[in-house]
């Protein structure tokens, strides 16, 4: 009865579902029940695979926004150890000036090129963290898209997986 119930609600006419419920109940009527398990654990596979996707893609995004304020931070850093590195530099001018030693001296010259050459390494250290940390978060994106590439295939192996394993038992006539 249940069976030509759903045969009914599936869009088989009036006397086909009559006739057709009291067959299918005889013999087949499993094979609508198969029908719908093999729908729902097809939506319920593609659900997973969308939800994987879509959590990957969130993480990705996050990790972008993450590369953005890193270079932000990294800019500010370097400026700021510039900053200070010429507040060094011109506090030692005074202290030489203060001392009566000529700025254009040899010893004068030497010291502000040996203060500006610290000034290059400590930026240079800055940008470099930066560029480190810059490399491994895009790594980290290259990761999560591979696991998305995965995750995208696997569904759609599970899919077809579910589909073949179920096709012979709920239309047996595909094996004649």
């Amino acid at each position: 009865m249940c069976v030509g119930a759903m045969l009914g609600a599936l869009g088989v006419g009036g006397g086909a579902a009559a006739a057709g419920g009291a067959a299918v109940a005889a013999g087949s009527g499993m094979n609508i029940l198969q029908t719908i398990g093999l729908v729902t654990s097809l939506a319920g596979s593609i659900g997973q695979m969308q939800a994987q996707t879509a959590a990957i893609d969130a993480q990705s995004a996050a990790i972008e926004q993450q590369k953005a304020t890193e270079a932000t931070l990294n800019a500010i850093e370097d400026q700021r150890t510039r900053a200070l590195m010429e507040g060094q530099l011109a506090e030692q001018s005074a202290e030489l000036i203060a001392r009566g030693v000529d700025l254009s001296s040899p010893t004068a010259v030497r010291l502000g090129i040996s203060a500006a050459r610290e000034m290059a390494f400590a930026s240079q250290r800055v940008r470099s963290e930066g560029s480190a940390r810059r490399i491994e978060l895009t790594s980290q994106q290259q990761i999560l898209a591979a696991r998305r590439r995965t995750a995208r295939i696997q569904g759609i192996t599970t899919v077809a997986d579910t589909v073949l394993t179920a096709a012979p038992q709920i239309w047996p006539e595909l094996l004649g």
